[in-house]
């Protein structure tokens, strides 16, 4: 399954800033090389310095991209397992492993990275393992340490500061007394300098840009939060994950299985085509009530702290514009939920006396089962099905065909075709995006009229597979208006065989 979408926009969104610097939102001369520090106004380059040897040593492709990440992925759940059990014992580490590793939503979201959200997932780990070490050891380099992991995230991916103001508020309301006690002029300066250093290249990006992260981002509403809820809903559930990628609506016959795991992952999916929720959903409902019932003296406040973080956190998000409606949003707080539900697990396990092995076994093994026939129907449905438009593997013929054929220079006019071109050609083709120009109605046809030589092409999409609403349709309407017209050069299918991308120029029309 790792290697069969195509290349995502946002996937490789590190790749662009590392060929391009100048380009990014933010970039500084430093040792005189040009430097990403911010990809977006609210998304830092932490990705791109992480992956820059990679890239420097020409080895960057879907293996090395999403290989890294799966390993990445691995290591927050080791990370919170640690944490889990810490806090609760065996039994929480267990419970925590076993779910996060056949959750669809988590498994997907990270090898994919789209959003990107890999990152966040293990930085929150990481320092939620740092503090609560620091609490039992009194030791200040993991003070410092744990605050620098914060200022990471948050130049990672600013969003971050709905787990993090969630989590504070937590502190205060379930464990001030002890945070209390701890609030000292050498602790707090070993905060700031931590933040202050993990943060620096967001905190430089808005002092040029007068706050741009905070003013293009959180504009709130509080109309679509019950949408945003039966959203949560479903990615809890995992019923969104399986056509996350797969675009189950595209009727164009699938090649052959070319394996014998292909064939027993479509034999697998069409026997169990009726599971369509993992059910997960019910599973933290009970364990918080159970766990509330149950659970005593620190257990009780950690169960508090992490749900009601989880939730105030996914609040901020459903009231925030343009967020809340992805898996790639209701992920982020994973494991702030998981951590929360192993440790209800751990202490209703108290509980069950000789029962306790059976009930975790039993417990496990159903959840986990229906976690991982919804992870093989991911993986069946990109067998059966062409990907979404974003995940398509006519990438690959796309970008073989500008290359053979000379091309230098491509203008895209849909969402999600100029970083996935750059990045498969190894930036051999120089790209410029007017998607936005002509989903907002702004025409710029001496532009487009520049690319009639050979070394030049304009990529869109087929109309079916536009990514904005109707793209095909509005370019056509000025293209006509501005008094041209398309001439194709071809069409690029997929491997399924579903026209995906056209290639044309303009010209005066006759």
């Amino acid at each position: 399954m790792l290697p069969q979408p195509g290349l995502e926009v946002d996937e490789v969104l590190f790749i662009s800033a590392l060929q391009h610097p100048d380009h990014t939102a933010y970039s500084r001369f430093w040792f005189h090389h040009r430097e990403p520090l911010m990809l977006l106004s609210y998304v830092g380059a932490l990705k791109s310095w992480l992956f820059a040897p990679l890239y420097a040593a020409g080895w960057l492709n879907v293996w090395s991209i999403r290989l890294p990440a799966l390993v990445l992925a691995a290591v927050t759940i080791l990370l919170l397992a640690w944490l889990a059990k810490e806090l609760g014992g065996w039994s929480a580490a267990v419970v925590i492993v076993w779910l996060l590793a056949t959750d669809a939503v988590f498994l997907l979201t990270a090898v994919f990275d789209w959003g990107p959200v890999v990152l966040q997932n293990l930085l929150l780990a990481a320092a939620l393992l740092l503090f609560y070490r620091w609490s039992r050891t009194d030791r200040k380099w993991l003070l410092f340490w744990g605050t620098l992991v914060i200022g990471l995230a948050l130049w990672d991916k600013a969003l971050f500061v709905w787990n993090l103001s969630a989590m504070v508020v937590s502190l205060l309301l379930f464990g001030f007394s002890a945070a209390r006690r701890r609030i000292t002029m050498q602790n707090a300066s070993l905060v700031i300098l931590g933040l202050l250093l993990g943060t620096m290249p967001l905190i430089l990006f808005n002092i040029r840009h007068k706050n741009e992260t905070l003013a293009a981002n959180t504009h709130l509403s509080l109309v679509d939060v019950p949408t945003k809820f039966h959203y949560l809903a479903a990615s809890v559930n995992s019923e969104t994950a399986p056509g996350a990628i797969a675009d189950i609506g595209v009727p164009h016959a699938a090649p052959p299985a070319r394996s014998r795991l292909q064939q027993a992952s479509l034999g697998l999916a069409g026997v169990t085509k009726s599971v369509a929720s993992d059910y997960r959903s019910w599973l933290f409902a009970f364990l918080f009530v159970a766990g509330m019932l149950v659970a005593r003296g620190p257990a009780r406040r950690w169960i508090l702290f992490f749900f009601f973080s989880a939730s105030f956190a996914w609040i901020q998000s459903a009231l925030t514009i343009g967020a809340g409606e992805s898996i790639h949003h209701s992920v982020l707080i994973w494991p702030l939920l998981y951590l929360g539900a192993a440790l209800s697990a751990s202490c209703l396990l108290r509980r069950s006396g000789r029962a306790r092995i059976p009930v975790l076994v039993s417990g496990l093994t159903v959840f986990s089962v229906l976690g991982f026939l919804l992870v093989n129907r991911s993986a069946a449905d990109l067998i059966r099905y062409s990907a979404n438009t974003p995940w398509t593997d006519a990438d690959v013929p796309l970008t073989d065909y500008l290359l053979s054929h000379g091309v230098k220079w491509v203008i895209t006019t849909d969402w999600g075709i100029d970083r996935v071109i750059e990045a498969r050609s190894r930036g051999g083709i120089s790209v410029r995006d007017d998607s936005f120009s002509v989903r907002d109605g702004h025409f710029e046809d001496l532009m487009l009229l520049q690319c009639a030589a050979p070394e030049c092409v304009i990529a869109g999409h087929v109309p079916a597979r536009d990514v904005f609403p109707d793209q095909s349709q509005k370019l056509e309407r000025f293209v006509s208006a501005n008094g041209l017209e398309t001439v194709p050069v071809t069409e690029i299918d997929d491997t399924h065989g579903t026209p995906t991308f056209r290639l044309f120029r303009l010209q005066p029309a006759n």
